[in-house]
């Protein structure tokens, strides 16, 4: 299927892009013909990330099979496919121990807290945990908890406790502590096969 002329310019771009499009508009299919562009390049590297494993094994597949109607097969020495969870946790490994907390354990150690402790309904904290988590000035957050939202602060101290006492770290600390230190340079850029990767989809 061919390109839209605003679809061939974003495969064409190779500054920084946001696509804004509705469901079915042909936005996979726009950054699949995008990476095989890029990989045409044997100088050029490539990371695809996503959201969910199932959408990144659809990435996989989609673009090892443009190759192959192209006639060749998928540089996979050059490009790497996973969602942004595990592209943050595997290249922090690097650098870090992480010990991560079993995501599906995350929501029952918290709503445990909240029985015990007689604290509101998680669902009622859990925007502000999430704020707490992911904002970059924490200090600000707690400061507007304490006055707002008391008892999230108190629930947050608490599960903050318990990952320092058990030595575990949960996917919002992986993806806040990547992020800073990839900002900061504390943490090297993203690599393949000790190549710095500048080409990001």
């Amino acid at each position: 299927m061919s390109s839209t002329p605003s679809q061939q310019a974003a495969i064409e771009c190779d500054e920084h892009l946001i696509l804004f499009a509705g469901p079915g508009s042909g936005k996979t299919s726009t950054c699949i013909k995008k990476a095989v562009r890029i990989l045409k390049d044997p100088d050029r590297y490539l990371i695809l990330c996503t959201f969910t494993v199932e959408a990144a094994n659809e990435l996989r597949t989609r673009l090892a099979r443009a190759f192959e109607i192209e006639g060749s097969a998928l540089p996979a020495q050059r490009v790497q496919i996973s969602t942004l969870d595990s592209l943050e946790q595997s290249h922090l490994k690097l650098f870090r121990k992480v010990n991560l907390l079993n995501p599906n354990a995350q929501t029952p150690m918290l709503s445990q807290m909240v029985r015990e402790h007689g604290l509101p309904d998680l669902k009622d904290m859990s925007p502000w945990i999430e704020k707490y988590q992911s904002a970059l000035d924490r200090d600000l957050v707690r400061s507007v908890l304490s006055k707002e939202a008391p008892e999230a602060l108190q629930l947050i101290d608490m599960y903050t406790a318990r990952l320092k006492a058990t030595g575990t770290v949960d996917l919002a600390i992986v993806k806040r502590t990547c992020a800073l230190g990839l900002h900061e340079g504390t943490i090297p850029p993203f690599q393949i096969g000790g190549r710095q990767i500048t080409d990001f989809l």
